[in-house]
């Protein structure tokens, strides 16, 4: 066997680029952990493997990578108000709700909801509830959090300043 990036031959392991299905060595193969792409709601087949070749790597997953990693940092600035919150100067709400179930951290379910929302170009989440679901697991009990919300676009300018 012959790594098909480096040319390195005899290789005691190999591995397989997932998408064009060359040979690899350790060293040339592009790894990818299956939480990269966790927040998405679909993900697309080609984000889906382990093992990528340098080539297919910055063809397809770099850039979708990088777009992902613009939406999280969007995300993470997004406008969050609860159900009850008074004064939301709101400009648009979707009539789509968004259900994030089944985390085991409270934070990550805000911001499962907050990426889904930014990815639809939003810039506020707007009557958010939270709930927790309360599991016994081989005797011992487990949390598991969820939050729904409306994505929508706020005017920021009109904001009460704090």
């Amino acid at each position: 066997m012959t790594c098909s990036s480096c040319l390195k031959s005899n290789l005691k392991q190999s591995y397989t680029c997932s998408l064009c299905h060359h040979i690899l060595c350790k060293n040339c193969t592009q790894f990818l952990d299956n939480t990269s792409f966790s927040f998405l709601e679909i993900i697309p087949d080609n984000l889906k493997h382990s093992t990528y070749c340098g080539s297919c790597y910055d063809s397809t997953v770099a850039p979708a990578q990088e777009t992902y990693n613009i939406t999280l940092k969007k995300a993470e600035n997004l406008f969050l108000f609860d159900k009850g919150d008074k004064q939301v100067p709101l400009i648009k709400r979707s009539n789509g709700k968004i259900t994030i179930e089944n985390c085991e951290d409270k934070q990550n379910a805000v911001l499962k909801l907050a990426f889904l929302a930014a990815q639809k170009k939003f810039n506020a989440v707007v009557d958010i509830e939270r709930f927790t679901k309360k599991l016994n697991k081989s005797g011992y009990q487990t949390t598991l959090y969820g939050i729904t919300g409306y994505p929508a676009m706020i005017d920021e300018s009109r904001l009460p300043h704090s």
